[in-house]
C-alpha cells in the first residue's frame, strides 16, 4: 500500500468535529499513511538528528563539523525519496544554515512548508523547562514561530519535543496550552535509565516510586494524558528507550552518534527484521493503542541512506507474517493516530522529577545573568510601550527609544537560546562557556543596557557588606544588645533577632513582636559545603560509587557581626556576618524590618557572598518548628506539593522562586528565592537516613535546605572514573551571591498569603514590578506579568499569570490609556476571539494559568 506524499494530519485530526467518529478520522489517517486496515500493529520511525545549539562545541563548531553536512544530506534523501519524512526538533540551525545558504532557501522552505521537512516544535531550542521562567520560555517559541513567518515558513506546530532534558516541569500542560500547543513528547524522567549515565545495572530501573515506574509498570503506557491543576490537558508520549532508540535499525556496532565509527551499515533484511522485532517487544509491554513510536535520531548523527526502501521492503516481506506495519512519519502523524484513542490513556498530572539535580545550581553566575537578561526584556518591552502611548516623552522619562537589533545576536533571540538544555543548565565544557555561552549573555545585557534598561543584578543589594556603619542604636526605634558573643537586635512591631559569633554569626533566635519563636532552635543559615563527587549533571548522592558528604559548616567557625541601617531600605536594619568557609571569605548579609505591605506579613531578607572550591556544593539551612512530610513550590506553569524525599537520598528538589512550608493552612515559613535553584525538605518522618543523621541532636523538627552555589567539575565514580554519559567537564567557582527572603505568617496558605507576587516584588528583579506599575487587575491572585509591543499583528500584548485552579473573572487596565479593543490570543500571538471592553478596560474570564491578551488604544 503506497501512501502519497506526506502531509502533516495532526492540525486536520486535532480540529476535527467531536461528532466524527474516532475510527473514521482513525480509518482516514491510516489511509494517507499508506497504513492497512487489518494492520494489528504500526511501528512508525521518526527520524531526527539531536543538535545542541552549544554543547560539546559552540555553535559555530557543530555547524561547520556536522549540522551543514547533516542537513545537506537530508535534502539529498528528501529529494530522492519523495515519501521520506525527516524531522528537526528547533528553529535555531535552521536558521543558521538558511541565512548561510541563501540558494538553498526555497528549497528549504517548499520542503518544510510541504511537510517532508518536519518540525517537532517551533521554539528556538529544546529547552529546559525548569529553570528558565515563564516568560523566557514562552518567548522561546514565540521567537521561533515569527523567525519561521518571517521567511515564509507558514507551518505553525501543534506539539513540542523535549528529548534531552534532564526532567520536566509538571506545569507542562498549562505552560503548553499557552504557547498554543496540544501534544508533547518527553524522554527523561525521573527512575528512568539512561544508557551511559548509569553505574548499575538496567535491571534496577525503573526505580520504585518514580514517574518512569508510574508509566511502565503501573498504567503500562508511555501515552498518556498529562494534566495541570488549572485544567489544562495535553496528549503526551514517553520516550521511554531514548530518542535514538532506533538509531541502529540500518546499522551493526555500537552507536551512530556525531558520526563516531562505531556502527557498520547492515542492511541485510534479517538484521533489518530483527531490529524491528526488538523494537516491537519493547513498546508493546507500554501500549495500549496500536500504535508504537520508535524515535531515530541521537546526537548529529547522518539520515539513514533510502529509509523508505528498507520499511517497503520489510512490509512486503514480513508484515503477512507479523502483523506490525512499519512507517517512516513525523512525531505529528504519529500523535494523530494515537489521538483517536484518547479514551484509552491514563490521565496524570505527571511531576518527573527530579530525573537530575545537580545542573540545577551549576554555573550559577550564567543562571544570575540569564535571569538578569530576562528582566531586562520584560523592563524594557514595558517601557517600550509607554514610550510610544505617550510620544512626548523624552530620553529616559520612562524607559527607551532605541530598537533592538533582529538578528541572530537580538537580545530576544539569545534568551530564547539560553533556554536550551545544555545552555540554562551549565552543562556544557568551560571553553564552550567561557568562548559563546557567557559573551552571548554578556552581549545581550549590554545592548539593553544601552537602550536604557538596566536591572542590577544584586537588586540593589551589596554584597560586601561595606555600607557606612551606625551606632549600635542603628536606627530610632530598634534595639541592638551585645551579650558576650550574641549580638540581639529588636524592632518594634517586627521582631527579635539573636545572632552568635561563635557559631558562623547564624541567626539562633527569631521571635515576632509577640515574642513566638519562629524558627527552629538550630543554627539557622548555616551555611554548608559538601564534598561532591557529582559534576554538571548530578549531585554526588544521585549515583552509585558517588559521594555528596558535608565537610564544613559555618556555624563551626567564627565571625563578626555588625548591624547598621539599610540606607537602600528605608526603615530596615541590615546586620553582616563575615566569616571564612572552607578557606573562602563568606558574608551572609541579613536584612530586618520589613513587613510586606497590606498582608502585614514579616519578611527577613538574606543574601550570601562566596567562592565554592572545585568539588564543592555550598547550601544554607533553616530550622522550621513543624515536622512535616511534604512542602509547597512553583515550577513553570505550575505550583506543586513535594514530599520530603522521593528516590534520591537526600532529595533536592527543583523550585522556581517560592517554597511554603505549613501543615494545612496555619502558621509557616516560606522562602522567597531570587533565581531558580534546588531546595530540599529533611523531615524526621520521610524515611531518609540523611535527615535522620541531621535531626537527631538539635531541636528543630524539619529543616530547609537551599544550594546557593556549585563548583562540582565532573561526575567521577568512586572519586576517580569518569562517567561516560557525562563528558562535559566545567566550573564556576564565584565569587557568587545568592539572595532569598524569609516570609513568616499565622496562618493562611501559599495563595491567601499571595506568595506569588512577593516572589516577583522583593527578589526578581526590576521587569515584572516595571509590568505591575503600568498594568493593573483586580484580582490578587491575578498578576500581570508581560506588556510589550506585539511580535505578530497590531496592538500590544498583556500577559497574566493566574493563580487559581478555577475560573475566575478579572478586570484588566492600563492607568490613563483606555483600551478600545482587546483580543483574546495564544502566546504565539495567533488571535483567538474577542474579550470584553467595558469603560476603557478588559473583562475577561481567567481559567488557564496564562493569559495572553491583544490590546489596541
Amino acid at each position: 500500500m503506497t501512501p502519497d506524499a506526506p502531509v502533516s494530519l495532526l492540525a486536520k485530526a486535532s480540529s476535527r468535529s467531536p461528532e466524527i467518529d474516532d475510527r473514521v478520522v482513525e480509518k482516514k489517517i491510516r489511509e494517507s499513511l499508506g497504513i492497512p486496515s487489518d494492520a494489528n500493529q504500526v511501528l512508525v520511525f521518526t527520524e531526527s538528528s539531536h543538535w545542541d545549539p552549544n554543547w560539546m562545541l559552540t555553535s559555530e563548531g557543530y555547524y561547520r563539523l556536522r549540522v551543514k553536512r547533516n542537513l545537506d544530506q537530508v535534502i539529498g534523501e528528501l529529494l530522492a525519496q519523495p515519501r521520506r519524512v525527516y524531522s528537526v526538533e528547533c528553529a535555531f540551525f535552521i536558521r543558521m544554515y538558511f541565512e548561510r545558504n541563501p540558494d538553498k532557501q526555497d528549497t528549504v522552505r517548499e520542503l518544510i512548508n510541504s511537510g517532508r521537512l518536519r518540525l517537532m516544535g517551533c521554539g528556538v531550542t529544546t529547552p529546559d523547562t525548569l529553570i528558565p521562567t515563564e516568560e523566557s520560555l514562552i518567548r522561546d517559541y514565540l521567537e521561533g514561530q515569527q523567525w519561521l513567518l518571517d521567511n515564509g515558513i507558514l507551518v505553525e506546530p501543534d506539539l513540542a519535543y523535549f528529548p534531552d532534558s534532564f526532567g520536566h516541569t509538571p506545569g507542562m500542560a498549562s505552560l503548553m496550552t499557552a504557547i498554543g500547543v496540544a501534544n508533547v513528547a518527553i524522554c527523561r524522567i525521573d527512575g528512568q535509565f539512561f544508557l551511559g549515565c548509569e553505574t548499575e545495572s538496567p535491571r534496577k530501573y525503573p526505580r520504585p516510586g518514580t514517574s518512569a515506574h508510574l508509566l511502565s509498570k503501573i498504567e503500562k503506557s508511555q501515552d498518556f494524558i498529562w494534566t495541570s491543576s488549572d485544567g489544562s490537558k495535553v496528549l503526551a508520549h514517553w520516550v521511554a528507550f531514548g530518542y535514538g532508540q532506533g538509531e541502529l535499525l540500518a546499522h551493526s556496532g555500537l552507536t551512530r552518534v556525531a558520526g563516531a565509527p562505531l556502527a557498520v551499515p547492515n542492511r541485510a533484511p534479517a538484521h533489518v527484521a530483527g531490529r524491528i522485532a526488538r523494537y516491537t517487544r519493547q513498546l508493546t509491554r507500554h501500549a495500549r493503542t496500536p500504535y508504537l513510536l520508535c524515535p531515530i535520531g541521537f546526537d548529529f548523527s547522518a539520515p539513514i541512506p533510502r529509509l523508505v526502501d528498507l520499511l517497503d521492503r520489510y512490509n512486503k516481506t514480513y508484515y503477512p507474517d507479523t502483523g506490525v506495519w512499519v512507517i517512516n512519519a513525523g512525531l505529528d502523524d504519529y500523535f494523530a493516530l494515537v489521538g483517536t484513542h484518547r479514551d484509552k490513556l491514563p490521565e496524570i498530572p505527571l511531576d518527573p522529577n527530579p530525573y537530575f539535580s545537580g545542573f540545577l545550581a551549576s554555573r550559577p553566575t550564567l543562571k544570575q545573568n540569564a535571569r538578569l537578561l530576562t528582566d531586562q526584556l520584560i523592563d524594557h518591552d514595558a517601557r517600550a510601550v509607554m514610550d510610544s502611548l505617550e510620544p512626548d516623552n523624552q530620553p529616559g522619562e520612562t524607559g527607551q527609544h532605541v530598537d533592538l537589533p533582529a538578528n541572530s545576536y537580538d537580545p530576544r533571540w539569545i534568551l530564547a537560546t539560553s533556554n536550551h538544555h545544555d545552555f540554562i543548565t551549565g552543562t556544557s565544557p568551560h571553553r564552550v562557556y567561557r568562548k559563546e555561552q557567557a559573551p552571548w549573555l554578556a552581549r545581550a545585557i549590554d545592548q539593553l543596557a544601552t537602550s536604557g534598561t538596566e536591572v542590577s543584578p544584586n537588586h540593589g543589594q551589596n554584597p560586601k557588606g561595606n555600607s557606612k556603619k551606625t551606632s549600635s542604636k542603628a536606627g530610632s526605634d530598634a534595639r541592638v544588645d551585645r551579650a558576650g558573643t550574641l549580638v540581639t537586635v529588636e524592632i518594634p512591631n517586627w521582631g527579635e533577632a539573636i545572632f552568635d559569633e561563635k557559631r558562623g554569626g547564624c541567626l539562633v533566635s527569631l521571635k515576632s513582636a509577640s515574642a513566638k519563636e519562629l524558627l527552629g532552635d538550630f543554627e539557622n543559615f548555616d551555611v554548608i559545603s559538601y564534598d561532591d563527587h557529582g559534576g554538571l549533571w548530578r549531585m554526588g548522592m544521585e549515583f552509585r560509587g558517588g559521594k555528596f558528604a558535608q565537610v564544613a559548616r559555618s556555624s563551626k567557625g567564627k565571625a563578626t557581626v555588625e548591624v547598621d541601617q539599610d540606607e537602600l531600605r528605608p526603615g530596615q536594619l541590615r546586620v553582616t556576618s563575615t566569616s571564612t568557609l572552607a578557606g573562602h571569605r563568606l558574608v551572609t548579609i541579613y536584612h530586618l524590618g520589613l513587613r510586606t505591605p497590606g498582608t502585614n506579613l514579616m519578611v527577613l531578607g538574606f543574601s550570601c557572598t562566596s567562592k565554592a572550591p572545585t568539588g564543592r556544593t555550598i547550601t544554607c539551612r533553616v530550622g522550621l518548628t513543624q515536622d512535616l512530610s511534604s512542602f509547597t513550590m512553583d515550577c513553570p506553569g505550575e505550583v506543586v506539593e513535594r514530599a520530603s524525599k522521593n528516590h534520591f537520598d537526600p532529595t533536592f528538589w527543583p523550585v522556581q522562586s517560592f517554597a511554603d512550608f505549613r501543615s494545612g493552612a496555619g502558621p509557616g515559613v516560606s522562602t522567597i528565592l531570587g533565581r531558580s535553584t534546588a531546595i530540599c525538605l529533611h523531615s524526621k518522618g520521610s524515611g531518609s537516613r540523611f535527615a535522620k543523621r541531621l535531626l537527631g541532636d538539635i531541636q528543630a523538627e524539619s529543616v530547609a535546605e537551599i544550594v546557593m552555589m556549585r563548583n562540582a567539575p565532573k561526575e567521577r565514580y568512586l572519586g576517580f572514573i569518569p562517567i561516560p554519559g557525562f563528558p562535559a567537564r566545567g566550573h564556576d567557582g564565584g565569587p557568587c551571591t545568592f539572595e532569598m527572603s524569609l516570609v513568616f505568617s499565622e496562618d493562611g496558605t501559599w495563595k491567601e498569603n499571595g506568595l506569588f507576587g512577593l516572589s516577583h516584588k522583593h527578589l526578581a528583579g526590576r521587569g515584572h514590578d516595571s509590568v505591575r506599575s503600568y498594568v493593573a487587575t483586580s484580582q490578587p491572585t491575578i498578576l500581570p506579568m508581560t506588556l510589550k509591543k506585539a511580535t505578530r499583528g497590531d496592538g500590544y500584548i498583556i500577559r497574566l499569570r493566574s493563580f487559581e485552579s478555577a475560573p475566575k473573572r478579572v478586570t484588566v487596565s492600563l492607568e490613563g490609556h483606555p483600551i478600545t479593543q482587546a483580543i483574546m490570543c495564544d502566546a504565539r500571538e495567533r488571535d483567538l476571539g474577542p474579550a470584553l471592553v467595558q469603560a476603557g478596560a478588559v473583562e475577561l474570564e481567567c481559567s488557564q494559568a496564562i493569559t495572553t491578551l491583544r490590546v489596541l488604544f
